[in-house]
């Protein structure tokens, strides 16, 4: 079991590496009801009660799932990732 130290907000958490790729690792950690999506070096919680949730525990066991699925969760995941990945702008105010 590979284990680390996440910062999730202003608190640090044991972690354990569930799941992981090319650009990214998703683990489950200590105190906390859902995934850590680490992509780089940016952390993403994803809670327990959030539609990413679901997409995530999918992918994670996704071994489990029936083979005719397993595409289309690979691809819901992905678009996750990228949604995640993508910069966010900063709200601007249009000039008076």
């Amino acid at each position: 079991m590979r284990t680390t130290e996440l910062k999730i907000g202003t608190e640090k958490k044991e972690a354990v590496l569930v799941a992981g790729g090319p650009g990214f690792k998703v683990y489950s950690a200590s105190g906390f009801d859902g995934w850590v999506l680490v992509l780089g070096r940016k952390v993403v919680p994803v809670e327990e009660q959030s539609a990413e949730f679901k997409t995530v525990s999918k992918y994670v066991n996704l071994k489990y799932q029936p083979l005719a699925e397993q595409a289309s969760i690979k691809k819901s995941f992905d678009l996750l990732l990228d949604k995640f990945k993508a910069p966010r702008l900063p709200d601007v105010e249009p000039p008076i």
